[in-house]
């Protein structure tokens, strides 16, 4: 039979692809190293814009194509696309990486040598976050207050990072007076999320009043500015052994906003673990201006010094409610009543008054330049038509309005807490306005302060309220 040379050329040619293999032989060990995509900048919890890219080679410098790497994020939270991936023909292996909230952002690429059943060295690939704006801390508060000299005192407060960039919480300090700023624990045990309660015990404080100030550090290494609360120690009380009440936190209702005729539970967290180690007795709460309920120890029983308890409620009105809870230990003592506002029912449509902003602040209300200072406000709907509060907006002197943000994370009450913060603002005196938006359509007047950027920066201050204006 004939063959025609392109046949035979063609055969040729195959022996040739077969053969190349022989000669492209791997020789171990094989050796792994990154090419692109380290040291890359990016906003928490967003997706880098280049590929991390790892190349495989084998002992003598070659390309090893089919080999299996794994991309592992091993600090900082985040994730990869895949997991895995095959090198090509170059050597070449490819993944995405999303950045998590954490301080150390790292992802390592590992894979087993096919031929010793060795792990490779790992391609380290780290990246840093984005955020440049501090974290805000609000509800700081002091327990006792006032406290009897030789009491031990709870400081604890809120630490958030949701709307000023995004990271973790990476820690919390507290200062009292003009001393040093001392660590605070997160009150889970770890800090770990954009919003952390934060808690710390003092001692020996001596007779008179005194600043707390509590201030933030998140996971891209900004320091937010203090916030500050009064401490009163007097001579009079502490008779030995617990004195101090239990602290109640943690306040919910489910479901939050309800229907009409559905039963609402509260729920809450009593602790007397860091203001005395009693027990926990008993808890009580209070709807609206209505008498106190007993509420219910989850497990079944009240015996220990932190007690989950619950209620549930029936019957409720349309509207908005204020349900207060307060636990009690077994040595007598009653602690405060902390607070939320619920809601049940739709709201009427027959809205047609803008909701009332009060309590402005602005803190520290004088600054240096380059320094922010963060813009706080209430803004209310509940007696002005009863609508949930859909935003709210601040200027700065002529400029333009800028949206606030809720202090909870979600615009959904008829009281909101709104906050924001103003940077690069030149030396002077500045007017800052603030106005809110209800879910009726209707924008309220402004409530504007007046607050000062000086030369060098004083210690903080009590905020300034402000004043309506049309």
């Amino acid at each position: 039979m004939r063959v025609s040379r392109w046949s035979a050329a063609l055969a040729c040619s195959l022996v040739a692809a077969c053969a190349a293999p022989t000669d492209l032989k791997v020789t171990p060990p094989l050796s792994m190293s990154v090419v692109s995509g380290d040291g890359q900048q990016g906003t928490p919890g967003a997706e880098l814009p280049d590929p991390l890219v790892v190349r495989v080679e084998d002992a003598r410098g070659r390309p090893v194509p089919g080999q299996i790497v794994n991309f592992r994020v091993v600090s900082g939270g985040g994730s990869v696309f895949a997991g895995a991936a095959i090198s090509n023909r170059n050597g070449l292996a490819q993944e995405r990486w999303t950045l998590g909230f954490g301080d150390l952002q790292r992802v390592e690429a590992r894979a087993i040598d096919p031929a010793t059943g060795d792990p490779l060295t790992f391609a380290v690939f780290t990246a840093t976050l984005a955020d440049s704006i501090p974290p805000f801390t609000f509800g700081v508060n002091a327990f006792p207050n006032p406290a009897a000299l030789g009491d031990s005192v709870i400081v604890t407060a809120m630490v958030s990072d949701s709307f000023s960039g995004g990271s973790n919480i990476a820690g919390a300090e507290v200062q009292v007076d003009s001393g040093p700023f001392l660590a605070m624990s997160a009150g889970d045990g770890t800090f770990d999320q954009q919003n952390e309660f934060v808690i710390r015990s003092l001692f020996g404080l001596a007779l008179g009043s005194h600043s707390i100030c509590v201030r933030g550090r998140d996971a891209a290494g900004n320091i937010g500015f203090p916030d500050c609360t009064f401490l009163f120690v007097t001579d009079g009380g502490g008779g030995g052994g617990d004195s101090i009440p239990p602290i109640t936190s943690n306040v919910v209702a489910i479901p939050n906003p309800s229907n009409p005729g559905d039963s609402v539970t509260i729920r809450a967290q009593v602790s007397d673990t860091f203001t005395g180690g009693s027990n926990i007795v008993g808890a009580d709460a209070q709807v609206d201006s209505g008498p106190l309920l007993t509420m219910n120890a989850s497990d079944g029983a009240f015996d220990q010094e932190n007690e989950l308890v619950f209620r549930t409620l029936f019957g409720l009105s349309a509207g908005t409610h204020l349900v207060c809870v307060q636990g009690r230990d077994s040595v007598g003592n009653t602690g405060s009543f902390v607070c939320i506002v619920f809601t049940v029912g739709t709201v009427s449509s027959g809205d047609t008054l803008g909701p009332v902003t009060l309590n402005v602040s602005a803190t520290p209300d004088s600054v240096a330049p380059n320094d922010s200072i963060r813009i706080r406000a209430e803004v209310r709907d509940t007696f002005t038509g009863g609508s949930n509060i859909a935003g709210a907006e601040m200027r700065v002197d002529s400029g333009g309005f800028v949206p606030m943000f809720p202090t909870d994370g979600a615009f959904d009450q008829q009281n909101e807490l709104v906050n924001r913060l103003a940077v690069g603002l030149a030396v002077g005196s500045h007017t800052v306005c603030v106005r809110g938006r209800d879910t009726a359509g209707n924008t309220g007047n402004q409530t504007c302060i007046g607050f000062s950027v000086a030369a060098t920066s004083p210690l903080p201050g009590s905020p300034r309220r402000g004043r309506q204006q049309p």
